[in-house]
């Protein structure tokens, strides 16, 4: 899948050349793309123009958007090898979350800068 930015909308074409489109006007940047493990699903980071960033998930076969998490600094979204969580940075620190935006729980609890999560299957 590839992500396009076009004037206030969130274009993804799949392999077969089909847009997905979703309406997402008040955010400017899509990053951290992660396809869930049935290949069903988009996890995204999103930034508002006030630089607040939220993880959200796309169903890439109806184009429904859902809102995961609303704080100001959660990017970099990555599936649980099952599909039912997401791990995530807010600021420097790991969290995981349900894919329905529950059971939100902090992973990593040290000083140092923790990035760039990934699971172990």
């Amino acid at each position: 899948h590839r992500l396009i930015r076009r004037q206030r909308q969130m274009c993804i074409r799949d392999r077969k050349d089909t847009l997905l489109t979703s309406e997402l006007s008040e955010y400017v940047v899509y990053k951290h793309l992660s396809i869930s493990p049935d290949g069903n699903r988009l996890a995204f980071s999103t930034a508002h123009l006030d630089g607040i960033w939220e993880i959200w998930t796309l169903d890439l076969n109806s184009g429904t958007t859902f809102q995961v998490t609303s704080e100001d600094s959660d990017w970099h979204p990555v599936w649980s090898p099952d599909g039912e969580w997401i791990m995530f940075n807010r600021g420097y620190l790991l969290y995981i979350i349900k894919a329905n935006g529950k059971d939100l729980t902090q992973v990593t609890h040290s000083d140092h800068i923790d990035q760039y999560p990934s699971w172990l299957p």
